[in-house]
């Protein structure tokens, strides 16, 4: 991953415009979530503040520090005056100095070692995240408390309460602000960026019925219990599942915006919000790495389209190409076969010119319709030469070709035809392969045809039908064999002598093309095919290519 300054491609807002902003947003954060305080500091269970400075510092770099630390010790004066708390000034500027350096040294941390995906989109970079803040977190609440203790209102026995209240806080700022963040600073990761209008209408319908939700457990509940609490649960796990991380997020933030306000207007005791804070910790980390396995599996899922789309078009690719090299093995085959005939048919209509032109002379008529078939046949013949030169195919693209790599290629294109057919493929590679100089989808041609009717042939197996190919090195190393073995019936030997002859073939359907091709093909790469074994327990195939390093 880079760093995030090299992804402002179209932030060009000034550094000191982003930290003045930051400090103005701790502060106001601070006000407005001033619930269940501790004698009027910013111990509390929420503390946006620390969420969004550590977000701010992550995506933005680390030159933000003063800038946080402004806010920091902003955020405890302004609460400090609206309570009427009497504090030295030692104490916001210890705990500024604690909460501002804590969050810089774990997003240095987070940004320089770890170096996380910004947009969140894995469970890995979520877990690394809450690791390092789990570890962080606490460490900063001692501190934080104790610059209140030393200099602050704080009694020995608030420590226990103040120390909870600062760990939950600073979490549940950071579970519910930092992600949020990471997320809207990472270019294209946001799923609702350009959504249409059913998408929007469909989020501004789950806020609606989110805050009536959260109106129904708050407004309805004691002060000291919250039964209800689970129904939370419900929308904002559905929303994850439906758009994600994006979604859990969204869910989280108006759920606690919501409760912040029920809070603050029912005046619920600290310890009940506490509490309440406890569990929506509990609750934003459920639905968060649920929105980022619903992520993953989306991700998965086009990505296995995109593989099967690949695979459906390389497939087609080879049935083009097998088309097209069985036409002209066809054609080059009847021209070859119509050729000799017409060449003696031409020979004999010269001699019988010649014979009607010599002395004594012959009629005049014979001699022009012997003179036109010859014209004729002189033009038949050209035209199938001329079809046979078009049709022939030249040298094929040879380039160095993992041998390992395209048999299992091939072997993927291959597999879903033989499951039909209960046949399971083997593939022994039993040690690396140099590469071969190949025409890539030539020879994957080859052996899809030898795999498939191998697979044909092993579906009149009884039982353990399956397809065996071996690739191994011969002629000390200067060629690699492939063999392509089936368990099948085996091969008839009247068929066997002509096996690889044009329009020879045992299927009831087929043209006995596709082993001509495939000879020419292997033949045409410097390399031979030939049957290796026939009986009544299998058929085996083998073929051999030279290593690019011989033909280079």
């Amino acid at each position: 991953m880079t760093e995030m300054a090299a992804r402002d491609d179209g932030r060009a807002l000034p550094d000191w415009v982003w930290g003045a902003g930051v400090m103005v947003a701790m502060i106001l954060l601070s006000r407005i979530s001033d619930v269940a305080s501790l004698a009027g500091l910013p111990i509390k269970p929420w503390k946006p503040g620390g969420g969004l400075a550590l977000g701010m510092m992550m995506v933005r770099g680390m030159h933000l520090l003063p800038w946080v630390l402004l806010g920091q010790a902003g955020a405890v004066v302004a609460a400090s005056l609206a309570s009427g708390a009497a504090i030295a000034w030692g104490a916001p500027v210890g705990a500024a100095f604690a909460v501002s350096v804590g969050f810089w040294l774990a997003a240095d941390h987070l940004r320089r070692r770890v170096r996380i995906d910004m947009a969140l989109s894995s469970t890995g970079d979520v877990l690394r995240v809450f690791g390092v803040v789990a570890v962080v977190v606490p460490v900063v609440s001692s501190l934080e408390l104790a610059a209140f203790a030393m200099h602050g209102p704080v009694t020995r026995a608030e420590l226990p309460a103040a120390f909870l209240r600062l760990c939950v806080g600073h979490l549940i700022g950071i579970a519910v602000l930092t992600p949020i963040v990471l997320r809207l600073h990472a270019p294209g990761s946001l799923r609702w960026s350009g959504a249409g209008r059913a998408v929007i209408f469909e989020v501004a319908g789950f806020c609606v019925a989110l805050v009536i939700v959260t109106w129904f457990i708050f407004g309805l509940q004691s002060t000291d219990e919250f039964k209800l609490f689970d129904l939370l649960f419900l929308p904002i796990v559905a929303f994850a599942v439906r758009h994600g991380l994006d979604g859990a997020l969204a869910g989280l933030a108006v759920t606690q915006v919501t409760m912040i306000g029920w809070l603050a207007w029912h005046d619920f005791p600290a310890p009940a919000v506490v509490e309440l804070q406890t569990l929506l910790l509990i609750l934003a980390a459920t639905c968060i790495f649920v929105g980022v396995v619903v992520d993953e599996r989306e991700r998965a899922g086009a990505a296995l389209r995109a593989n099967e789309r690949r695979l459906r078009d390389q497939d087609a690719q080879l049935a083009r190409i097998t088309r097209l090299n069985a036409i002209g093995e066809m054609a080059s085959t009847l021209a070859h076969e119509l050729n000799q005939p017409l060449t003696a048919v031409r020979a004999h209509l010269r001699a019988a010119q010649r014979r009607l032109e010599a002395d004594p002379p012959t009629l005049d008529a014979a001699r022009t319709d012997l003179r036109d078939g010859v014209v004729q046949i002189d033009h038949a013949a050209g035209i199938i030469r001329r079809l046979r030169e078009f049709l022939r195919r030249g040298d094929p693209r040879r380039a160095a070709v993992d041998a390992a790599a395209l048999a299992r290629e091939v072997l993927t294109l291959a597999e879903r035809e033989a499951q039909r057919g209960a046949v399971r493929l083997v593939l022994h590679i039993p040690a690396p392969l140099p590469p071969v100089l190949a025409d890539r989808v030539e020879i994957q041609q080859v052996l899809l045809n030898l795999i498939r009717n191998a697979a044909e042939a092993s579906r009149a197996a009884p039982r353990d039908r399956r397809v065996e190919v071996a690739l191994t090195t011969v002629a000390q190393g200067r060629a690699v064999e492939f063999a392509v073995r089936d368990d099948g019936t085996g091969i008839a030997p009247e068929i066997r002598a002509r096996l690889f002859a044009a329009f020879a073939t045992t299927k009831p359907h087929g043209l006995g093309l596709g082993l001509a091709i495939s000879r020419t093909i292997v033949e045409a790469h410097g390399g031979r095919i030939w049957l290796e074994s026939s009986d009544e327990r299998g058929t085996e195939f083998r073929f051999t290519l030279p290593v690019a390093e011989e033909r280079r």
